[in-house]
């Protein structure tokens, strides 16, 4: 069985439908007998709003 390693992050999970999108494409994998690692990252702008937060922090 092979195994395939998917990456998503931004965009690609930023909305429901950006999110069932990546659950088709990795059905899709899974029903051609594969294995599928997903790698999940932030959605988009959560990234930025984490910086933008440590920053404010920062300064008090």
């Amino acid at each position: 069985m092979t195994l395939v390693t998917m990456k998503f992050g931004g965009t690609s999970v930023g909305s429901v439908e950006a999110i069932k999108h990546v659950v088709h494409i990795t059905q899709r994998e899974l029903a051609a007998d594969k294995q599928a690692l997903l790698v999940v990252s932030a959605m988009s702008g959560v990234t930025d709003t984490l910086l933008s937060s440590i920053e404010m922090a920062i300064k008090g």
